[in-house]
């Protein structure tokens, strides 16, 4: 099999992870939101509703000083709840699109992308793309600006394979798919 196979263009790999995410947070909004929130926290949405309509309050009444609302003990554990039950969709999110259709996703897919073991161009195995998906999660459900930066955008940037971080977790590299069966189909 040629090694040789490029890396996906970036920003076919880009629009792959938008549509993903889309999807996922899609998932967890119906989910969470719709399912366990009401059931674990049966008042948390009216409650966040009306802490942040006296928050946008306070934020737009910033001349008159008045205090920033604090969230009760019930939001504080609400939000904990929500942070945690989105990152399991998410996560089951990949895994599940990694273990059904074997290293990829729905937005790769769409964008005839393929995720390989980085020496053997084969599907990766299970604990590799879990181990993938997990990384994946993290960084996109943390929203921390310079984890998602250097991620998804510095560290593909300087290597060959443009792989990113939890390309180099799980062993792998992504690539464009019809790239790999016409160089198949031509030499090997």
């Amino acid at each position: 099999m040629n090694k040789d196979v490029p890396p996906a263009p970036f920003l076919l790999r880009g629009l792959a992870l938008l549509m993903d995410c889309l999807l996922a947070m899609s998932l967890g909004m119906v989910v969470v939101v719709r399912l366990w929130l009401p059931i674990k926290h049966p008042n948390a949405l009216a409650e966040m509703q009306a802490w942040s309509q006296s928050f946008l309050q306070a934020v737009a009444s910033k001349a008159d000083n008045t205090p920033i609302p604090a969230m009760s003990a019930t939001m504080v554990q609400a939000s904990e709840f929500l942070t945690l039950a989105f990152f399991t969709v998410v996560f089951a999110y990949f895994v599940a699109n990694d273990m059904f259709l074997k290293g990829s996703s729905l937005g790769k897919k769409t964008f005839h992308l393929a995720v390989v073991n980085v020496k053997t161009l084969e599907t990766p195995n299970g604990a590799d793309r879990i181990a993938r998906s997990g990384i994946k999660a993290l960084c996109l459900l943390f929203y921390v600006p310079i984890v998602l930066l250097i991620n998804f955008l510095i560290v593909p940037l300087f290597n060959k394979n443009r792989r990113a971080l939890h390309d180099f977790v799980g062993r792998t590299r992504v690539i464009h798919a019809q790239k790999l069966i016409v160089d198949n189909d031509s030499g090997d």
